[in-house]
């Protein structure tokens, strides 16, 4: 397996394990990655934000595709500029997530085949 995609299978992973820390509301150390996002998170958007993490975190482990994987991250990165729009969010921590994300894009496309 590439290493490159096994990076990618992890995250895929590491979101999984977000996404039900959020919506189980278990493993507060968890949590507080996704979190600190916002400076304040209603019930709701914390349950919509766990749904996506899952969403994309399951595309990322069950698919080798190279089109499959970018639009998992796109999903994220729109996902991201939605909520630094429309929520009380951290800027700063949620440019620095689309700038990863976008840096996910490009492994993706130069080091996957």
């Amino acid at each position: 397996m590439n290493y490159w995609l096994l990076l990618i299978k992890l995250n895929g992973i590491y979101d999984i394990l977000c996404g039900l820390c959020l919506l189980l509301d278990i493993i507060p150390e968890i949590q507080y990655f996704h979190l600190q996002l916002f400076n304040n998170i209603s019930e709701y958007n914390k349950n919509i934000l766990s749904s996506f993490i899952l969403i994309w975190g399951f595309m990322r482990i069950f698919s080798s595709d190279k089109i499959i994987l970018i639009i998992s991250y796109i999903i994220e990165i729109l996902y991201l500029l939605y909520i630094f729009y429309y929520l009380d969010t951290n800027h700063s921590k949620i440019l620095i997530t689309i700038s990863l994300s976008i840096l996910f894009i490009f492994i993706i496309l130069l080091k996957i085949r």
